[in-house]
């Protein structure tokens, strides 16, 4: 069920960003679950390893994981196929790279850690959590994709809707979402855009 669920957001996205923002589908590197290139820890690091030698220190590169997360406690971790990769790891090839125009949006569970672990100048980092402890499945990614597509996230109505714009506009439908269905919210999306490691749920377009 969450792998069909995962797999038509990935779509979705991949639509987005092509049909609706321009995005080259050519500069477009996919790693999925089910078939290649497979997201396994090795073809992680190949990846990155190659984005080092493709990317201009001003380019801008989007990061988005779409899945499932966890934490122990101490470490955040993206579930892979096979052995997972913790934050500080990507922070780590993350830091590597000659740019450092990076967007990453984590929206799986138990993300709200990236937020803290990959916090740097230059770096927007959007979560669907705000720690570690939310573990449920995830909402927010639907809304954020929603948001990619719909002309009312582009509130200053200047053609574009920006990744604050969008964060804003899924923060508000995932909290809908849970009034609505008269439920206790289980994840709390943040938003982390000036390095100093903290996170916000409220922020202003």
């Amino acid at each position: 069920e969450y792998s069909k669920q995962f797999q038509k957001w990935t779509n979705a996205l991949r639509d987005a960003l092509t049909s609706r923002y321009g995005f080259d589908s050519a500069k477009l590197i996919l790693l999925s679950e089910n078939s290649a290139p497979r997201s396994t820890a090795d073809e992680v690091r190949r990846t990155f390893n190659s984005l080092k030698s493709d990317l201009q220190p001003d380019n801008v590169l989007f990061i988005f994981f779409l899945g499932h997360g966890s934490f122990d406690g101490k470490e955040s971790k993206f579930n892979l196929v096979g052995p997972d990769l913790n934050a500080a790891e990507y922070n780590n090839m993350i830091a590597a790279l000659p740019t450092h125009r990076i967007v990453v949006v984590n929206m799986s569970s138990a993300s709200g850690e990236f937020a803290k672990t990959l916090s740097a100048k230059g770096r927007v980092v959007i979560t669907a959590t705000r720690n570690g402890q939310e573990t449920n499945a995830t909402h927010f990614p639907g809304f954020f994709i929603d948001a990619l597509n719909a002309t009312d996230a582009d509130t200053d109505q200047d053609g574009h809707t920006s990744v604050l714009e969008a964060f804003i506009y899924a923060n508000r439908l995932t909290a809908e979402f849970y009034t609505r269905a008269g439920r206790l919210a289980t994840e709390h999306a943040l938003l982390e855009d000036n390095g100093d490691g903290v996170g916000h749920e409220r922020v202003e377009a």
